[in-house]
């Protein structure tokens, strides 16, 4: 009898354990790359799990480093605004209307890093003031950020200088098929030579978490009256 109970207890530790779920997480890596490159990273958030909404802020230092782009997000609806790159910030902004909101590992962004610092010079890349919610409207509470930084390495002389495109260790649900492409850099995979020219996006939208909050709550109620 002892041991039935002993056993039932263990049984139910390893289902409690297996049940839980990781909770969304994004991150940026620690990236090198010489004066003058381009590096193509894409921003990840992974283990997402009925996602209606996210935004946040990247933060850097404009000497060493400038965001001008950012695209290819696998959310429907996709805001950057870049314009502010020369001060050392972009934000993003994105969210789904689908029923069930986005689960997996989901690409919110390939963005488009380009190197003006010289050799030897570092930044940090930090993610700020990232919030989530789901297809319900509910602020998301339970997350990870991770910060990364880049290093401007030695240019080799006589090269030529291509884009650092970053592939992801994650499978990655496809992004929309309405999402605008970097003009000039070709997306992973394509096998086609990448053009190392990068263009702005959208220009600065005022009342960027409002906008956010709102569409999420809109097609809430939307969905609630169907």
């Amino acid at each position: 009898m002892w041991k039935m109970k002993k056993l039932l207890s263990l049984l139910i530790i390893l289902l409690s354990i297996s049940t839980v779920q990781a909770s969304p997480s994004i991150s940026i890596e620690s990236l090198s790359a010489s004066q003058e490159n381009t590096v193509v990273y894409p921003l990840i958030i992974a283990n997402a799990e009925n996602i209606g909404a996210v935004q946040l802020k990247i933060t850097f230092d404009p000497k060493v480093i400038r965001i001008n782009s950012a695209s290819n997000s696998g959310f429907g609806s996709f805001i950057p605004n870049t314009d502010t790159s020369s001060l050392g910030y972009i934000a993003i902004g994105a969210f789904d209307i689908s029923d069930k909101g986005l689960s997996g590992n989901i690409k919110l962004a390939d963005i488009v890093i380009q190197v003006i610092g010289k050799e030897g010079d570092s930044t940090q890349i930090k993610i700020e003031d990232f919030s989530a919610w789901d297809n319900k409207g509910a602020k998301i509470s339970d997350y990870s950020v991770k910060d990364g930084s880049l290093n401007v390495i030695k240019k080799q002389e006589g090269t030529v200088q291509t884009p650092v495109i970053i592939t992801p260790n994650v499978t990655v649900a496809t992004p929309a098929a309405t999402q605008e492409k970097i003009e000039g850099v070709t997306p992973t995979g394509t096998g086609e030579t990448p053009i190392a020219k990068e263009t702005k996006a959208v220009r600065e939208i005022p009342g960027f978490e409002a906008i956010l909050i709102i569409g999420v709550l809109g097609v809430y109620l939307l969905k609630k009256k169907t």
